[in-house]
């Protein structure tokens, strides 16, 4: 998934898309410069939520290294959150923030095979 349609998600829940469901220059100018930042932070959170290894991106045609999942459930939240609070709508705020968080603390960690190569657990 690329990083314009978590802005895109993120914009519908804002309410700042078009009827025709494209991204005014308005809305473009006040959130676009703003958003690449705000998803290299939050896709690095959710990364390590996931276990894997966080990836910056320059633009948003940039593909995102986190599953579309986590995407879809997590990362649309936390930007919308992020929105909100520069725009200081701090009810809007507090409903996507307290959505990714919660959805955040759903990701299931990747699960790695563990060589004990001390055999430390022999006695047990």
């Amino acid at each position: 998934m690329t990083a314009q349609e978590v802005y895109e998600l993120a914009l519908a829940l804002l309410d700042d898309i078009e009827s025709d469901g494209t991204v005014s220059d308005d809305t473009e100018d006040s959130y676009g410069a703003r958003a690449i930042p705000f998803i290299n932070s939050l896709q690095h959170e959710i990364a390590y939520a996931e276990g894997i290894e966080p990836k910056k991106i320059t633009s948003l045609s940039d593909e995102l290294v986190i599953s579309k999942d986590s995407c879809y459930r997590v990362l649309q939240y936390g930007l919308a959150a992020k929105f909100a609070l520069a725009d200081q709508s701090m009810d809007m705020y507090s409903v996507y923030q307290s959505e990714y968080k919660t959805a955040l603390r759903t990701i299931k960690a990747s699960e790695s095979s563990i060589t004990d190569s001390i055999n430390i657990m022999s006695g047990f």
